[in-house]
């Protein structure tokens, strides 16, 4: 199959290899880190990028396996990391390092062990390395993406979770942009809604109300944090019906306002 031939092509190679995916996770060995791999983890800053390849990174952050497949199956053109190179092959490769890089960090992040992070990192990047088309930098791309976001989904939940709680929680994380009733959720679950509520609070220490409260502002920091929506889009899409009201629960919890909130990361 020929290389890829410009930048914006790397996103349609991987729409392909998306049809076929059959994923086979790497095994974690430890091995020596790159001095010039460890300066790029220093240096890079995810805010470079577009609001697209973030929203993408806030994915893998989250261990969100099914919406990261769903992304990678279309791809936006701006799901890049920028041009290093005119030669189509290294700039493959460059981009893989960039990506699994800042993936590593987010891993770290998201509950991983810093030195199982990056020996991971090193570990994709050593394959990688070894070879010799853009198809197949694409494959390998698709499956560390979804390697590190099945290792933070894994770490998703405490251990002493319920199976009722973890179903709670999902549905939970799934419709934040709406409306959310205790009701809706017990007939989800298919129990009443005191049964769930008592289990909800002896498994989590805190009712559902506060943690579907918590669950919309930890959206929110995200949209801040990853977007360009404005603070009223936002407070309007995680299920705050006044913008006011949003920010002043926002301030309670982060003990800062919204704006303030993003202005830390621009």
């Amino acid at each position: 199959m020929a290389n890829i031939n410009h930048e914006e092509d790397f996103s349609l190679t991987l729409k392909r290899v998306a049809k076929n995916f059959q994923f086979q996770p790497i095994t974690l060995d430890k091995q020596p880190s790159d001095q010039f791999f460890f300066e790029q983890r220093e240096n890079l800053n995810t805010h470079d990028y577009s609001e697209s390849f973030n929203l993408l990174l806030k994915l893998i952050k989250n261990g969100d396996t099914e919406k990261i497949a769903e992304v990678l199956s279309n791809p936006d053109p701006s799901l890049r990391v920028g041009k290093m190179s005119a030669d189509p092959l290294r700039q493959a490769r460059y981009s893989f390092v960039v990506l699994v890089t800042l993936i590593s960090r987010l891993a770290i992040e998201g509950g991983i062990d810093s030195e199982s992070a990056y020996n991971l990192s090193d570990l994709y990047i050593q394959k990688m390395d070894l070879l010799t088309t853009s198809q197949e930098i694409a494959e390998i791309t698709y499956s560390m993406i979804y390697d590190y976001t099945s290792r933070i989904n894994l770490l998703r939940y405490p251990a002493e979770y319920t199976q009722l709680t973890r179903m709670t929680i999902d549905y939970i994380l799934g419709h934040l942009h709406y409306p959310i009733r205790i009701e809706e959720l017990a007939n989800y679950a298919s129990v009443s809604k005191n049964y769930l509520s008592t289990k909800f609070h002896q498994n989590t220490g805190i009712t559902i109300t506060d943690f579907i409260l918590e669950a919309r502002l930890k959206e929110a920091a995200e949209l801040l944090r990853f977007t360009q929506q404005t603070i009223q889009e936002i407070s309007m899409s995680v299920g705050f019906s006044s913008p006011s009201y949003f920010a002043s629960r926002f301030k309670k919890i982060y003990q800062i306002s919204p704006k303030k909130y993003r202005e830390r990361f621009q």
